[in-house]
């Protein structure tokens, strides 16, 4: 684990200094908002077990998560939707997590409705956004990044490599640029395709195996 962390910190410090570059003329030393040790990697298995105790969800289950800062119709939160109902009826031992802060209350509305009528709302879990990403994405085992609009760097990509996920993401700015740099090329989706999307999901093994998160402790 210690090792994919320390090259995915490598590929994101490459990313970010080029981008920095382009945007400023300048080379910067940062490469984002947190460092290796802020993340407590000795501490992820007990988180997990704690956020999911909460959830009442058992370590055989399979968690997908969506995770944005603030939920709205660019973020695809939808579309993340439409492929949870799609995969709910396929594969039993699976349960959603949307975090984020409604940034529309309409369009959350309309999720959650969406969610509320099709018989599995039991199978989705909610919080809003953690800035203590350690809190949030050990209990996930694949992560969901349905962006709609071109992404500036794609953290949200790093943040679920860097925690050891599976992370399927739509061809949006640096999302792509994120997965292609870290060897995941083959999660990405053509932007929009929902369709494609869910069979992406469907297809990976993170979503079956009931060992998902143990070959990353």
């Amino acid at each position: 684990m210690l090792t994919n962390i320390a090259f995915l910190w490598k590929a994101s410090r490459k990313i970010f200094r080029k981008r920095r570059s382009v945007l400023f003329g300048r080379r910067d030393s940062t490469a984002s908002s947190w460092s290796q040790e802020e993340l407590h990697p000795e501490a992820w298995a007990f988180l997990r077990y704690l956020k999911r105790n909460e959830w009442a969800v058992n370590d055989g289950c399979r968690i997908v998560g969506f995770i944005a800062s603030s939920l709205h119709s660019e973020k695809g939160l939808e579309h993340f939707v439409h492929m949870a109902l799609s995969v709910c009826p396929e594969v039993q031992d699976v349960q959603f997590l949307i975090v984020g802060n409604a940034f529309d209350a309409y369009y959350m509305t309309y999720c959650q409705h969406i969610i509320g009528q099709s018989g599995y709302a039991s199978r989705f879990h909610r919080m809003p956004f953690e800035a203590r990403i350690e809190l949030v994405y050990p209990a996930m085992d694949l992560v969901i990044i349905p962006n709609l609009i071109d992404e500036g760097f794609g953290m949200t990509a790093l943040e679920g490599l860097v925690f050891g996920k599976g992370v399927i993401a739509y061809r949006a700015g640096g999302l792509e640029e994120i997965l292609r740099t870290t060897g995941n090329a083959d999660w990405l989706v053509e932007k929009g395709d929902s369709s494609l999307l869910t069979a992406s999901v469907k297809g990976s093994k993170r979503l079956r195996s009931s060992e998902a998160w143990a070959q990353w402790t």
